[in-house]
């Protein structure tokens, strides 16, 4: 099975969520995932520049 997990907050709910992305590729999961907030600063840091 494949999984792409979006993670946006840099609250508890993120450790959360990659937490349970760890777990599903335990599960032997293909797991993809992006941080929604990194990629925010790293294009907002380009903009700048």
């Amino acid at each position: 099975m494949r999984v792409f997990v979006f993670i946006r907050q840099e609250s508890f709910a993120k450790h959360n969520m990659v937490e349970i992305a760890h777990a599903m590729k335990r599960l032997g999961w293909q797991i993809h995932w992006a941080d929604i907030d990194e990629l925010t600063k790293e294009e907002s840091s380009q903009d700048a520049g």
